[in-house]
């Protein structure tokens, strides 16, 4: 049986009415979370590991923007968007600033904002991957101790090998 991925976003929005149309708009392909609250949101991100997190700049308690703070020094790896009632460039300058994948201003566009949300979410997939390769590729081919030789021009092999492998070169 071949089970199919579903990401999960967490949406942190204190507007009943937004968590629910936004809910229903993602929710036809991905999870859903809702948090009414910032701190609630935290919680719920640290037990549910969301793929993406959508979040209000204007929270009770907490702006969207100290939310973003602490996920970042958290060394949180998912990606947020900002969103807000408020469009600055002040605004759109500090949530990238502090670490926002993006930032989107209300009222949204539902159709961009699905499109946002699955970018964002294959990028992810795509890093991931590529992550998984790379691991992979270091684990198939790192050099052991399989190299033996004691002579004067194998030892100088030895060195080179030591110079350049903490380097980037091919």
């Amino acid at each position: 049986m071949n089970v199919k991925f579903r990401p999960k976003i967490l949406y942190i929005e204190d507007t009943p009415a937004s968590r629910q149309l936004v809910s229903r708009l993602l929710g036809q392909d991905y999870i859903v979370l809702e948090a009414a609250d910032p701190l609630s949101g935290i919680e719920l991100a640290k037990h549910t590991n969301p793929d993406l997190i959508l979040v209000d700049v204007n929270l009770p308690g907490m702006s969207g923007f100290d939310l973003l703070d602490q996920h970042v020094a958290a060394a949180g790896r998912t990606a947020i968007i900002v969103i807000t009632g408020r469009a600055t460039v002040a605004n759109a300058i500090e949530a990238t600033r502090r670490g926002a994948y993006d930032y989107v201003t209300k009222p949204f566009d539902l159709d961009a904002l699905r499109l946002l949300a699955r970018q964002v979410l294959e990028r992810q997939a795509l890093q991931r991957k590529l992550s998984q390769a790379r691991e992979k590729t270091r684990a198939e081919f790192t050099p052991g101790v399989e190299i033996v030789g004691q002579s004067a021009a194998m030892q100088e092999i030895y060195k080179r090998i030591g110079r350049v492998a903490g380097t980037q070169a091919t």
